[in-house]
């Protein structure tokens, strides 16, 4: 019984360590981002008058603006998911 208590501290440490690891990464990537505040405008579609005069440069951008916007959504998710795990494993 000792030996599986000790187990489960030991995998609690690893959980935590591995959860703050994870955690940094991911918030340093989100700083470099913009705030999805600002990529929403240039991530629209464009309105019906636009579409037809709209260049390669002003397509570029918004499909730029979408995967930046899909990046921070990746990385706001991952950290949803491992603070929680945090938190748990420093109760432990």
């Amino acid at each position: 019984m000792r030996r599986a208590r000790v187990s489960l501290q030991c995998m609690a440490r690893l959980m935590g360590a591995c959860a703050s690891q994870v955690l940094s990464t991911c918030n340093e990537a989100l700083e470099q981002l913009p705030p999805a505040e600002e990529l929403v405008p240039s991530a629209a579609p464009p309105t019906e008058g636009e579409e037809e005069d709209e260049d390669m440069a002003r397509v570029r951008q918004r499909l730029a603006a979408r995967v930046v916007l899909g990046e921070r959504s990746a990385l706001e998710a991952c950290v949803a998911v491992w603070e929680p795990a945090l938190k748990e494993a420093s109760v432990q």
